[in-house]
């Protein structure tokens, strides 16, 4: 367990501050915006909302400006209060393609560029369900406890470790 004498074993922590509350059994509340601008991404990461929602499907899907946005969203004085780089407020983005037109590039350009989630617009049977989580999973490595459904995505999360203050082998065991 990597435990030594005397010390206990810290709770697992969820980086996504959303998905955190649902597993506490607790409400999440989130926001939506159609403005990509920096005064108000500086707005939201500062508005103690858990998640927010970029709208890209009813505006230009932009990975420059997923990044920009997640840019404006790093707080230096929230990171210094809380001792940690992971977002106070989950991004999400509903990306443009519906479920039946194999949404993988978009999902997985969003989630390389720091995204913590993915609405999808629509998704209509079991396959597209399937074919969303795929697109958003990575390959699982031999031995997994959580094999299925084998993910599509590729290894090279980019921007997102550096926005999630993690490592490459935490970001890949952690965004799955």
């Amino acid at each position: 367990t990597g435990i030594g004498r005397g010390q206990e074993a810290k709770p697992y922590v969820h980086l996504n501050p959303a998905i955190a509350k649902w597993a506490a059994g607790k409400a999440a509340i989130g926001i939506s915006t159609s403005s990509f601008s920096l005064e108000d991404a500086q707005t939201v990461a500062r508005s103690g909302a858990d998640f927010v929602r970029l709208d890209m499907e009813h505006s230009p899907f932009n990975v420059d400006t997923i990044r920009m946005y997640l840019i404006g969203m790093t707080d230096k004085q929230n990171i210094l209060k809380r001792g940690n780089a992971v977002f106070p407020i989950a991004p999400v983005v509903r990306i443009p393609p519906y479920g039946r037109e194999h949404p993988d590039w978009a999902v997985k350009q969003a989630l390389d560029a720091g995204m913590m989630g993915i609405k999808f617009p629509t998704i209509d049977n079991k396959e597209e369900a399937l074919r969303a989580v795929k697109s958003m999973r990575y390959p699982a490595p031999r031995g997994s406890k959580y094999p299925q459904p084998a993910g599509l995505r590729g290894m090279g999360a980019g921007n997102a470790t550096w926005l999630w203050g993690v490592g490459g082998d935490e970001y890949n065991r952690r965004a799955d």
